[in-house]
């Protein structure tokens, strides 16, 4: 991207999701790169790694003890939500996604208040 592309994404709010749960991943390293270059870019960055943050598996249970109740099924929810763009990092565990990216698709899934 050229300089003057930069000036028009200015000022964007951009949520990085790292999906690996390997401790030496190369897509959270990616991650962390993408967060720093859009940092140093002047965008605002929120930066989630399923690492230090887990996400529990998806039950589509709604009350209490359900994986929505988890604490941090709100806060992944939020930073999709409220951001302008999201880059995820999903690595490819014998040819497929991986459990992690699965649960954040379903519980994040639906950001728009309109759809539910």
């Amino acid at each position: 991207m050229d300089s003057a592309s930069c000036t028009t994404l200015w000022g964007v709010k951009f949520t990085v999701l790292s999906t690996s749960l390997d401790p030496e991943s190369r897509s959270a390293w990616l991650c962390t790169l993408a967060a720093a270059q859009l940092r140093a870019q002047g965008h605002e960055v929120k930066f989630l790694d399923l690492r230090t943050d887990p996400l529990p598996p998806f039950d589509n249970v709604q009350g209490a003890g359900g994986c929505y109740d988890h604490p941090n099924a709100a806060r992944y929810h939020a930073a999709v939500a409220g951001a302008d763009g999201v880059f995820l990092g999903v690595p490819v565990y014998n040819w497929g996604l991986g459990s992690g990216v699965k649960a954040l698709v379903e519980l994040t899934g639906s950001s728009d208040e309109a759809r539910g």
